[in-house]
């Protein structure tokens, strides 16, 4: 399930400004080809190339790798304090420090997951 959220939501500036860059990010023209790719590849029709995925898995979960992200987005970094922002802070820098700095085929898409639900929010 996909919700939308909107700017009239009381949301924190830092956590809008973020928000802006990762839907910026998301509209690069790479992201049309990766997206192209993958559903060609899914289904098991020709590539030009296999695609690449890195996984650095995100979150705070048992499976994730906290440690891995503190090191590449420093707790100095991070400005909420409420446990909700904080997590979908971390989400969108985990979000722009990917697009920014890993070139892999994995296509950016604008959304967050809710913290401890299998729904996620889609940014405008």
């Amino acid at each position: 399930m996909v919700s939308n959220v909107s700017q009239t939501e009381s949301v924190p500036g830092h956590l809008l400004d973020l928000s802006e860059r990762v839907v910026e990010a998301a509209a690069d023209p790479r992201y049309v080809t990766l997206k192209d790719m993958w559903t060609r590849h899914n289904r098991l029709e020709k590539v030009a190339k296999t695609p690449v995925y890195v996984c650095l898995k995100r979150g705070t979960e048992a499976n994730a790798n906290p440690v891995t992200w503190s090191e590449l987005i420093p707790y100095e970094t991070r400005i909420s304090t409420d446990p909700l922002e904080l997590d979908i802070e971390v989400q969108l820098w985990q979000k722009l420090y990917k697009h920014d700095h890993i070139p892999d085929d994995e296509v950016l898409v604008p959304t967050i997951w809710k913290p401890g639900s299998t729904s996620c929010w889609q940014f405008r």
